[in-house]
């Protein structure tokens, strides 16, 4: 992971919410997750800016890998990728 994103870009795993508003499911199947690891207060949908929160990420400040609700069209998300 550390080679794909600078040490200010959180990282998309895959999980969102924009169908409905807390129903968060993997965007590859469309399931419902059935593990979470979010952040103390987490997820908040709320930013600075007033933008819908809609896309999982582990959050770049935490050390533990916690997980943080933000926008999904943010230009400072990288990803990760499933392979077979």
């Amino acid at each position: 992971m550390s080679a794909c994103a600078s040490s200010g870009d959180s990282v998309w795993i895959g999980l969102h919410d924009i169908a409905e508003e807390g129903k968060w499911v993997w965007a590859s199947s469309h399931e419902p997750a059935e593990f979470t690891n979010w952040g103390p207060g987490q997820p908040d949908n709320l930013n600075s800016h007033h933008e819908h929160e809609d896309c999982a990420m582990i959050w770049h400040l935490s050390a533990e890998g916690k997980w943080n609700d933000g926008n999904c069209e943010s230009g400072h998300i990288a990803s990760i990728c499933e392979t077979p």
